[in-house]
């Protein structure tokens, strides 16, 4: 008996060993991840792990970049960012958020973009890209929420030319939504916005629409590349931008291939305890 429970236990000791192991593997075929920080009129750099999908090696881009290499998550895969349009001198712009090297940080300086800014817009092109699908972060923590009165329409971004409108929560109130209830502050955590379709400036939006970012999954590159726009519709009053999170979906055979080794190394396990 004392020799079966002792077996069971080396069994699960070796189980876990076994997952752990293979573990760093999958992670690390997935490793093409990458974090862009705009770092507005601010020297707020993300220093530490920061993002809903929380990673570290962020990219901290200042008013002077045009283009330029920039590293993953992983801190060997490189990629290139190339900026245009209302990008350098915009100005820029900082929520208040509390600087801390991570989340805080991200969600301070931001890209000031809007009708009354300049030339609108900002494009980020980030080329040399090997997955085949991404989902796209985009950070939009401004100093004021938005849309705020009749005449503020939506934030908007476009990423590959789809354009997205959102209803963005920052650093101010307001209760120019569908119940007048108030809603933005200091930032606290995440909150994920809804998008739609069509831009507009009626009180149309619910108090559960605002957000301080924007997730849009299964974007494919065209050519190795990914294009996003802040303040696409060149129309809303104000489109900040604190930054972005570009994250690889594994491919179906990578999930295979982590199974199937995890499956071998535990058959494995189960043999040398019989």
């Amino acid at each position: 008996m004392k020799l079966k429970r002792h077996t069971e236990r080396q069994f699960v000791l070796t189980t876990i060993c076994a997952a752990l192991i293979s573990m760093p593997l999958c992670n690390q075929v997935n490793a093409q991840s990458f974090g862009v920080k705009f770092l507005g009129n601010t020297s707020d750099n993300v220093t530490g792990t920061a993002g809903v999908v929380a990673i570290s090696g962020w990219n901290n881009i200042g008013n002077g970049f045009s283009s330029g290499s920039i590293l993953a998550n992983d801190g060997l895969t490189a990629a290139n960012l190339t900026m245009s349009g209302a990008f350098p001198g915009d100005g820029g712009w900082h929520s208040g958020a509390t600087s801390d090297g991570g989340n805080g940080s991200l969600m301070n300086g931001y890209l000031d973009l809007g009708a009354n800014i300049g030339s609108h817009q900002a494009t980020s092109t980030i080329s040399g890209l090997t997955g085949s699908s991404y989902s796209i972060y985009m950070y939009i923590f401004g100093d004021a929420s938005h849309p705020g009165n009749s005449g503020d329409w939506l934030a908007n971004y476009s990423i590959n030319g789809t354009t997205y409108y959102a209803a963005q929560l920052g650093n101010g109130t307001t209760t120019y939504n569908t119940t007048a209830t108030t809603v933005g502050g200091s930032f606290s955590g995440f909150v994920q916005g809804n998008t739609y379709g069509a831009n507009f400036n009626t009180a149309s939006a619910l108090p559960s629409d605002f957000g301080n970012y924007i997730r849009i999954d299964d974007v494919t590159p065209v050519d190795g590349a990914i294009t996003i726009t802040g303040e696409a519709d060149a129309q809303s009053w104000r489109s900040p931008l604190n930054g972005f999170e570009i994250v690889a979906v594994p491919e179906p055979s990578t999930w295979a291939f982590c199974t199937i080794g995890g499956l071998a190394l535990l058959n494995s396990v189960r043999r040398r305890n019989k």
